[in-house]
């Protein structure tokens, strides 16, 4: 018994003879699980090897999640709503404005320095995470989204001032461009990561999920809002932003579908959320209202402004014709952007209503904590306002 007991481990390994039963299952085209059942061991460190901190410092800089940003991008939406289509305007909502866009832009360097230090101090800590823990791999599409919200704040509050200039509007430009390529970017490799890891499963699903088309519809709500309210914008500046914002408005849209599908049967199979995470499904009204007020935004500044007709790099068009499209099919655009958006709007009340029960059941049993999934409950419901309004 004791020389059985003794013998190693690895002469009870049971290898499956892939290639008996399946001849296809080469190695170019086989799963890291097949590998895996082959016997064909994989030489990972575990993260226990690697750079840890010491101090309670270093362990809230390893410790630090994206999802920080969400303070960036409510203080960011509740400014640009306070200085926008609010249908009081005074004085004191324009200083309450701009001390929520101040208080975006520092806590956007702070938390943008600490994340980047956390890459650099401890880089293995930080792909581990964001490879196992969906939300976090997810929450990567905000930081972008600030950025995108700062340009448009730029825009319309310090390009406006009377110590600014038309400078300040190309800072707003060259700012939600640099935003709008990053969530791009973002959108086209946390897909993959989680198809690739595969632990996104139904019971453990949140709204996090549907940042990645937050950001895209917001890539179009911006861009109209710096194109109709910046300083000194010409049909130049303008132009290329309204056909890519209606580009990611597209994407967006599309992206929106597939994923309220995914989660819908989601609520149906697995329920509610956890508690800790249930404000996080106020989520849910961002893709629907941001893209409603995009479409509405980008129709505004094709037709109202006449945007798309004066984009003329030469002088040979004639007035009334540019060179993506004509006056006339803005006009088009912006009225079936309207209509679009009423429907839009019309489903987001929807989600509004299901996020407000489940939130209000946690309150009513007296489940509630506090998360930084609170913060969700201010920047989708900005936009669902701004539609509105």
């Amino acid at each position: 018994m004791n020389a059985v007991l003794s013998r190693p481990e690895s002469q009870y390994d049971f290898v499956v003879p892939y290639n008996l039963i399946e001849e296809r299952l080469d190695d170019d085209v086989d799963t890291e699980q097949h590998k895996a059942h082959r016997g064909q061991r994989f030489f990972m460190r575990s993260i226990r090897h690697y750079r840890h901190a010491t101090t309670k410092w270093g362990a809230a800089l390893e410790g630090f999640a994206p999802m920080w940003f969400a303070v960036c991008i409510s203080s960011g939406g509740l400014a640009s709503l306070l200085n926008g289509p609010f249908p009081y305007q005074g004085r004191w909502l324009e200083i309450l404005a701009s001390i929520l866009f101040v208080v975006e832009v520092v806590t956007y360097i702070l938390f943008s320095a600490i994340m980047i230090a956390c890459w650099i101090i401890y880089p293995h800590v930080a792909v581990r995470r964001a490879m196992n823990n969906p939300d976090e791999l997810l929450a990567y599409a905000i930081p972008p989204i600030s950025l995108m919200t700062i340009g448009a704040l730029t825009a319309t509050q310090i390009s406006n001032a009377s110590w600014s200039g038309h400078a300040w509007t190309l800072v707003a430009y060259v700012l939600w461009w640099i935003g709008c390529a990053w969530v791009f970017a973002t959108a086209m490799v946390v897909f993959p990561v989680l198809f690739h890891t595969g632990n996104q499963a139904d019971r453990v699903m949140t709204p996090v999920l549907f940042m990645a088309p937050v950001g895209l519809a917001t890539a179009g709500t911006e861009a109209g809002l710096i194109t109709t309210r910046a300083c000194c914008m010409s049909a130049r500046l303008a132009g290329p932003m309204l056909v890519v914002g209606y580009f990611a408005v597209g994407v967006a849209l599309f992206m929106a579908i597939v994923l309220y599908t995914i989660y819908f049967h989601r609520l149906l199979a697995s329920g509610w959320t956890i508690p800790s995470k249930r404000p996080g499904l106020f989520i849910l009204i961002g893709p629907c209202g941001q893209l409603a007020a995009a479409l509405q935004v980008l129709g505004l500044s094709a037709a109202g402004h006449n945007r798309f007709a004066d984009y003329k790099p030469t002088s040979l068009q004639s007035p009334q014709y540019g060179t993506f499209w004509t006056a006339e099919t803005a006009l088009g655009i912006q009225t079936s952007g309207i209509l679009l958006a009423l429907l839009l709007l019309g489903f987001d009340f929807l989600w509004f209503g299901l996020a407000f029960i489940g939130v209000a059941e946690i309150l009513i049993k007296k489940q509630a904590t506090y998360s930084l999934a609170w913060w969700s409950c201010v920047f989708p419901t900005r936009f669902e306002g701004y539609t509105v309004l």
